[in-house]
């Protein structure tokens, strides 16, 4: 009920202030009295729309206070619960509107001198007051309103809850299997690439760490080439045409048709040329030994190269095939389930839809 209408610099009023008393109350007057005045005050102060044109001239601003009187209003109950406000102080103290217009154009409402949105305020007016002019749809009119008329005239208040509650979890189950259906058809939609997918990684059969430690085998076994170059190029030293050992070899001769005996000399030369051939055979046997480390240089190469390139395929880092490997095991696993999943879902939809019968 409303007990109380103060009004200030709206429209023509400077200043008023109304109380209202139980029963009917009219507001009679001649055309231009300034009865609509009240009505437009009263409507701004139930959420309608502020305007600038309603501030009296010379004033920044207009404030409407309403003050109502609140006894079992079950669906006024239900409103403040959903905007966070205690129904129990209101129903004890009170409940007072207040909407205040400013001339730069902005418009603030207040709940019990609790700052509110416009919309709230519009929400809790639409519950306490019904304004009818002469050519107004009546709310009464309205079949959209008759079931709450009827539901708060047999105070079936705590079954509407109940029923809400109901379907509310009846809807969030309907969801729930909605969406599990919906993931399992993408599922089984992808079980074909994910099964090929995990084949590959299975066959490539890739161990933790295993990238770094190919890479670094890369980097000593393409330091072997360059190695095996400067062991050929040390053998030619040695054994080629213009090599030590042909030197030697006619250093000896000119030696042997000398006419004196120089032994020593020749001794030393045939040590020489021994230990040349011992080393141009020890240099040959290192070079095959290499020759043997190109032949896994490319096997590593291959690898490497299977390995980056599963993992640009799917892209992840070559660190994370091992994991995308168990990753992919769990989604298999999961569309096998998926089915088990959605029946009880199913079956949760049905039970759910029994029970909001009521």
């Amino acid at each position: 009920m409303l007990v109380e209408l103060s009004i200030r610099n709206f429209i023509l009023i400077d200043r008023l202030d109304l109380s209202f008393s139980d029963g009917l109350t009219v507001l009679s007057g001649e055309t231009g009295a300034g009865k609509s005045i009240l009505l437009d005050a009263l409507n701004l102060v139930i959420g309608g729309r502020g305007e600038t044109g309603l501030i009296r001239q010379k004033k920044d601003q207009a404030v409407v206070t309403a003050s109502f009187e609140i006894k079992n209003h079950n669906m006024l109950k239900s409103y403040l619960k959903e905007i966070e406000v205690d129904f129990q102080e209101i129903e004890q103290d009170g409940l007072i509107l207040r909407r205040v217009i400013k001339r730069e154009g902005s418009s603030r409402a207040f709940l019990n001198d609790r700052p509110i949105s416009v919309n709230a305020l519009k929400g809790i007016g639409e519950l306490l007051v019904e304004i009818q002019g002469q050519f107004d749809a009546h709310g009464l009119m309205r079949t959209s309103s008759h079931r709450q008329f009827l539901d708060l005239f047999a105070n079936h208040s705590a079954l509407l809850n109940a029923v809400r509650e109901k379907f509310l979890y009846w809807e969030n189950c309907k969801s729930r299997f909605e969406t599990a259906k919906l993931e399992l058809k993408q599922s089984i939609e992808e079980q074909e690439f994910l099964e090929f997918s995990l084949n590959e990684l299975v066959v490539l059969s890739i161990k933790d760490g295993e990238e770094e430690e190919l890479a670094e085998l890369r980097s000593s076994l393409t330091d072997a080439e360059k190695n095996i170059e400067l062991i050929n190029s040390s053998i030619e030293y040695l054994s080629g045409e213009k090599g030590a050992s042909v030197i030697l070899s006619n250093v000896q001769r000119s030696l042997d048709r000398v006419s004196i005996k120089i032994p020593s000399v020749l001794e030393a030369i045939d040590r020489a040329i021994v230990e040349l051939n011992e080393s141009e055979h020890a240099l040959a046997r290192i070079a095959n030994k290499i020759n043997s480390d190109e032949t896994r240089l490319e096997e590593v190469e291959v690898r490497l190269a299977e390995i980056r390139s599963l993992a640009r395929k799917h892209g992840v880092p070559s660190t994370g095939l091992v994991e995308l490997a168990e990753e992919i095991r769990r989604k298999l696993e999961n569309i096998k389930l998926g089915d088990n999943k959605l029946r009880d879902l199913e079956e949760e939809v049905i039970t759910s839809r029994k029970l909001s019968k009521i």
